[in-house]
């Protein structure tokens, strides 16, 4: 016979309450009166076994002797219930019950999403399961890290390959910074978690949507390298005479983020006599947070591309610029997601690196920035050379770097594309903030 819970209460042994819904692995994880029916907490009445019906009024489930608000919405089929999310990208919601801590992340973080590992001002070591309250799990290409409640205070930074998926039991509140963006004490060509990277000829850049290749033309003409796509097309590489730039990389993220991937990587410029050609700029990490209760964001959340190199200097037959590697991928859905005045999304593409010239370098292009301005293409060496294209951000494309004044200098690489960002939520989102490219609206998914 079960334990009351008022005298579970009596006895000191309180704990929050679960609301219907609430995933579980067996009935000694619900209050009184629910019990653990086919892995979530349910009214009783619901159960196989159970007597008398319920019904649906609003969100509000009502059973006899109780009334229940239902955190995401009451469904009348096949029984009326309480309505739980159904993740996208086919995580496992019924993972939270594994947990029971509240974690916050406090100071300078850096989280693993190949390894499960967390460092800096919280520590887990690497490994799948549950270690510090907190799980982790490979599902296919994702790295699924599973809290109960979730408190980003400080500054998280994501580091390794697989995009990331937040999995929360409750609340997350982000007053903190997460960011995912290329480029991150490393170089240019570096991806964030999930995204493709750059790339210097004669390698291909990587990621869904890759910026092309630039070509060559002896002696002195070489072209610039092109942006990568994401949430839209990137800009293509300037040409230098005969030599023709790299192609755009195309738009290629879902509008849903099914599959969750990053942006993609820039193309590589012309080499000229260099033999270290210019790489494109590495494109944006991957991010799903998925809280079965409540998101609200207060701080930012960053997963830009990075900056195409600068086209290098060579004696007399100097290189063009490399691409921008474009904005990442964020996903945020909860029954309720609030973004405050002060907060900021970003998923922002890299410009383009600019062309150099004779012994003289250009400049790389800037990397995706946290806000809706346009990360600039970098300069040319010399004023006959051309600049990279600008990144793309908010409603802005990614622009396209101008070919050369002349058949003998060299050309910028093109802008990478914006990413994307996808809200869904229960009516509609509380969106105050600078959010760019903006979100993509959707209903939230409840079984």
């Amino acid at each position: 016979m079960r334990i009351p819970w008022t005298l579970l209460v009596a006895a000191g042994c309180y704990r929050p309450a679960p609301v219907p819904g609430t995933p579980c692995s067996d009935t000694g994880a619900c209050p009184d009166p629910l019990v653990c029916d086919r892995g979530t907490c349910e009214p009783m009445s619901l159960a196989p076994d159970g007597g008398a019906a319920c019904a649906c009024a609003g969100a509000t489930l009502s059973c006899p002797g109780v009334d229940t608000a239902c955190p995401a919405a009451c469904l009348d089929a096949p029984a009326p219930h309480c309505a739980a999310i159904a993740p996208s990208n086919g995580v496992d919601r019924g993972r939270v019950a594994d947990v029971s801590a509240p974690i916050a992340l406090e100071g300078a973080i850096t989280i693993d999403t190949s390894t499960g590992a967390i460092t800096g001002g919280f520590t887990r070591a690497a490994g799948t399961g549950v270690i510090a309250g907190i799980e982790y799990l490979q599902q296919g290409a994702l790295g699924v890290f599973v809290f109960h409640a979730l408190d980003v205070r400080g500054t998280v930074t994501l580091a390794g390959t697989r995009p990331a998926v937040f999995l929360v039991g409750t609340t997350v509140a982000v007053g903190g910074t997460i960011d995912g963006s290329a480029h991150i004490g490393a170089a240019r060509a570096t991806p964030g978690p999930g995204g493709g990277a750059g790339a210097a000829l004669p390698a291909m850049a990587g990621g869904c949507g890759a910026g092309g290749r630039a070509a060559s033309a002896a002696p002195y003409s070489d072209a610039g390298g092109g942006g990568g796509g994401g949430g839209d097309a990137g800009g293509k590489g300037g040409a230098s005479g005969t030599a023709a730039g790299g192609g755009g990389g195309p738009a290629c993220l879902a509008m849903t983020l099914e599959p969750l991937v990053g942006g993609s990587g820039g193309g590589g410029g012309g080499p000229g006599a260099s033999t270290t050609p210019a790489s494109g700029g590495g494109g944006g990490g991957a991010l799903q947070i998925t809280a079965l209760e409540q998101i609200a964001i207060s701080g930012a959340i960053d997963l830009g591309g990075a900056g195409g190199e600068a086209g290098p200097g060579s004696g007399t037959n100097a290189g063009g610029g490399g691409g921008g590697g474009s904005g990442g991928a964020l996903l945020l859905e909860a029954p309720s997601v609030s973004i405050a005045a002060a907060a900021v999304l970003a998923a922002n593409g890299g410009g383009g690196g600019g062309a150099g010239d004779g012994s003289q370098a250009g400049t790389p292009g800037e990397d995706g920035k946290r806000g809706t301005a346009v990360a600039q293409g970098g300069a040319p060496a010399v004023t006959q050379a051309s600049a990279g294209g600008a990144g793309g951000a908010s409603t802005t494309p990614a622009r396209a770097a101008l070919d050369s004044s002349a058949g003998n200098y060299n050309a910028g690489g093109g802008g990478g594309a914006v990413g994307r960002i996808v809200i869904r939520s229960l009516g509609p989102a509380d969106a105050r903030g600078v959010v760019s490219p903006p979100p993509g609206l959707l209903p939230l998914r409840v079984e």
